[in-house]
């Protein structure tokens, strides 16, 4: 229950204090907090001369989490670095969303396994290029490719989508590894 009200009071003040800019190296309210400096020191990390010089926060689906898709441009020495512009973005920008993400710690789980886990193991999982959390908010942001745009990925509708025995062999190939 404590940990709940400190998730709930840190969302309220922000709520009652919107627009405060958000620093690079901290998680983001949501993808409409997102700043051009903030997705420069994300992504561009590894390149001192390149910038973001544009992005759009596209659609996306709610649930455990908010996930929306993210196109970004860069300056010439970005794109001439082969950064990532296909991106979708994972985050916990309400109420349920940070109390369930950060009370479980999903978030800090999530965003480990991505960035710490997930290069040392030869699986099949979109590559992730930035997590920002913040714990005792809920406060998360986690920006990975975006296979539906990369690789060509389709989404099944789990109330509709019928996976016949090849498929869920094939998943659980993929699982086992």
């Amino acid at each position: 229950a404590a940990a709940a009200a400190g998730v709930t009071g840190h969302w309220l003040r922000e709520k009652l204090a919107p627009g405060r800019p958000v620093r690079p190296g901290e998680a983001p309210a949501s993808p409409s907090a997102l700043t051009s400096e903030w997705l420069t020191h994300a992504l561009c990390r590894e390149h001192p001369d390149a910038t973001v010089v544009d992005f759009a926060v596209g659609p996306g689906s709610d649930g455990t989490s908010a996930r929306r898709a993210l196109s970004v441009t860069y300056n010439d020495a970005g794109r001439q670095a082969g950064l990532p512009t296909a991106l979708y973005t994972k985050s916990s920008p309400t109420l349920a969303t940070r109390i369930f993400c950060g009370l479980n710690k999903l978030a800090t789980i999530e965003t480990e396994f991505y960035l710490r886990v997930r290069p040392e193991l030869d699986i099949e999982t979109p590559r992730a290029y930035y997590g920002a959390y913040h714990e005792p908010s809920g406060r998360a942001m986690l920006i990975m490719e975006d296979i539906a745009v990369t690789r060509g990925a389709t989404f099944g509708d789990p109330r509709q989508t019928r996976v016949d025995r090849a498929n869920a062999e094939r998943m659980v190939t993929v699982m086992a590894g």
